[in-house]
């Protein structure tokens, strides 16, 4: 008997140790399960936070693009003194340039009649938008509509350069008119 007591203290040992590596794979399942859910929730906070830098990205370039605008409008206006111009320059990352050209389209509806019909804010932003990019790539600063005109900026090192670039820009932009 006590080989058969030794056989059964064995085999009590053996389904002890059973039960608890089957307790650990059970814990190690959970635990598996539990890291599983928590990276889930981890992936889902990127995700949502890679959504919200993007719509941060856009809000930040549209507030850039605004900037530019008001800087525009100050420029052409003659608003803008020499300590601002650097300022300027720096905070948009734009380049001076020792020429520079200030071109404007004003819409010409003809008609007195027609002209009151019709709103010449919403023709003048339509053409705006439509406008091609390579179009609007060939001023110093993207073209910008105020009072009943449609303004881009030109500059460049060279006049002769500069005069080739207006023109290339008017002759699109006629093109451009009759689309």
């Amino acid at each position: 008997m006590p080989c058969n007591s030794r056989i059964q203290q064995n085999e009590n040992k053996l389904k002890q140790r059973e039960i608890s590596l089957n307790q650990r794979q059970e814990d190690l399942g959970r635990r598996k399960m539990e890291i599983d859910q928590y990276q889930q929730r981890v992936d889902n906070e990127k995700k949502l936070l890679s959504v919200k830098q993007q719509e941060l990205d856009k809000m930040q370039k549209q507030k850039q693009a605004k900037l530019e605008e008001l800087f525009e409008l100050r420029l052409i206006h003659g608003e803008v003194d020499e300590e601002e111009w650097g300022e300027y320059l720096e905070g948009f990352r734009l380049r001076s340039w020792k020429y520079f050209a200030t071109a404007v389209v004003i819409l010409n509806l003809g008609d007195e009649e027609i002209q009151s019909m019709v709103n010449e804010d919403a023709i003048c932003l339509k053409l705006l938008s439509e406008m091609p990019d390579s179009l609007k790539e060939r001023a110093w600063m993207p073209p910008i509509y105020n009072a009943s005109a449609i303004f881009a900026i030109f500059a460049e090192e060279d006049e002769d350069i500069l005069l080739e670039k207006i023109l290339l820009h008017r002759n699109a932009g006629i093109c451009f008119q009759h689309l």
